[in-house]
C-alpha cells in the first residue's frame, strides 16, 4: 500500500480518511474517520474580519480514531489533475498520518 491515509482537501479544510485497501495502482478504497477537538487548545478569537479573526488558527489539535462502520469508498489517481479525486471531484493527498484542520478564518 502506498500510505496509510488519504486525508480530503477542502478550500482550506481538511478532513482525515483512512485507506482501507490499494485496489490497483491508481484506486483506492477509503473510509472517513472520527474527529474529535483536543480541548487542551483554546482558540484566541479577536474582533476582526466578518465577525472575529483566530490568531491561533494554526495551533488547533484533533483527535482522531477510525469509524468501524464508515461508509467505503473509491478514490482514483487523476493523470489529468495530478492528484487523487473521488467520483465527486474531491481531491486528496496520500499521508502517513491522519491530518484534520478547520479554518476558522475563512
Amino acid at each position: 500500500m502506498i500510505e496509510k491515509y488519504a486525508n480530503q482537501l477542502g478550500w482550506t479544510d481538511c478532513e482525515p480518511h483512512e485507506i482501507v485497501k490499494e485496489v490497483s495502482k491508481i484506486t483506492l478504497e477509503v473510509k472517513a474517520m472520527h474527529s474529535e477537538k483536543d480541548e487542551s487548545v483554546k482558540m484566541n478569537f479577536q474582533a476582526g474580519g466578518f465577525s472575529a479573526h483566530c490568531i491561533n488558527n494554526y495551533a488547533q489539535k484533533w483527535i482522531i480514531t477510525s469509524l468501524d462502520d464508515a461508509t467505503v469508498f473509491r478514490i482514483r489517481f487523476s493523470k489529468a489533475k495530478q492528484t487523487w479525486c473521488d467520483k465527486y471531484g474531491r481531491r486528496y493527498e496520500l499521508s502517513d498520518a491522519p491530518h484534520k484542520f478547520y479554518d476558522y478564518n475563512f
